[in-house]
């Protein structure tokens, strides 16, 4: 698979997305890795949308992927933020020890995700995100970051996605993941429109980080992502029959998403941009341009 140039993330592409399923355990693994997924994603659905697995759970896994010699990256959520504090402030602080913060999560990883909701104070969420971001890399530092934004975020109390976008790239994430948090309140689009999630991309590949969508998403919705040019879409219920993401991971579900993204982004003809007037018009959505990149000389990301 082609590997844009520009990539700091190891995660950017200029073919095709790359297909992210999430798992739960061994046997999900198994179905998710023999229906050909290409980032191998760890966490458990019912404690949210990046709901983390038992530290058990995640050396199973990764365990699992050394014995048959697998050579899918893996991938784990850490949950929110949130999850992560005592009155305000970091557990690492709380404990001081960097040591004891993170200390379930097993090395072997490629990427973690962490999310941002359940704040009051934006503000306060940044603070912490960016405290625990620094802190991840100084204790797990060849496992990189990835931020996440909810494309729900007035409901879920979330910092809007152009904050949580200037953190990443200030704080040199791998990349960006947008998604949903609240599962029972919709699905990606939703909450947001193609041309939102195409400005978000710009400005992420402008800066090197890879974009990535979620957020039980369907084959059907594949077209709609074209224009957005991710670098890694990511499934879980599409990948469970039913579309019930409780349900187990089933391999030949898998196979159709991941072969039905290889039919819409091989497609020939042009792609279109975001222009300076859709811009003014998202601003008001919260998604703005961040500091020293402009979206409409960037041409088509990917």
């Amino acid at each position: 698979m082609d590997v844009s140039r520009s990539d700091r993330s190891g995660l950017r592409c200029v073919d095709t997305p790359r297909l992210l399923v999430s798992v739960r355990n061994v046997a999900e693994a198994a179905e998710a890795v023999a229906g050909g997924c290409q980032i191998l994603d760890v966490k458990e659905p019912t404690r949210g949308p990046l709901g983390m697995a038992s530290g058990e759970e995640l050396a199973r896994i990764l365990g699992w992927l050394r014995e048959c010699r697998s050579d899918v990256p893996a991938s784990c959520a850490l949950g929110e933020a949130s999850d992560w504090t005592v009155s305000g402030s970091t557990r690492g602080l709380v404990a001081d020890s960097q040591s004891a913060l993170f200390s379930d999560v097993p090395r072997g990883f490629a990427y973690c995700k962490l999310g941002l909701s359940n704040w009051d104070d934006s503000n306060a969420a940044m603070a912490a995100w960016s405290q625990l971001h620094s802190e991840w890399k100084q204790s797990h530092s060849e496992m990189r970051m990835i931020a996440v934004i909810y494309a729900d975020w007035p409901l879920c109390g979330a910092p809007e996605p152009g904050r949580i976008l200037s953190a990443a790239i200030e704080q040199r994430a791998a990349g960006v993941l947008v998604d949903t948090a609240i599962k029972g309140a919709g699905r990606l689009f939703d909450h947001i429109s193609t041309d939102s999630l195409a400005l978000l991309a710009q400005q992420t590949h402008s800066a090197g980080l890879s974009f990535g969508v979620a957020g039980r998403l369907r084959r059907e919705d594949l077209p709609q992502l074209r224009p957005v040019q991710p670098d890694v879409i990511g499934i879980r219920s599409a990948g469970c029959p039913g579309g019930e993401r409780l349900g187990g991971v089933n391999r030949e579900l898998v196979g159709q998403f991941g072969r039905a993204i290889r039919e819409v982004f091989s497609g020939g003809g042009a792609l279109p941009r975001v222009l300076p007037p859709v811009q003014a018009e998202l601003a008001g959505r919260g998604i703005r341009a961040v500091s020293g990149i402009d979206p409409a000389q960037t041409g088509n990301a990917g």
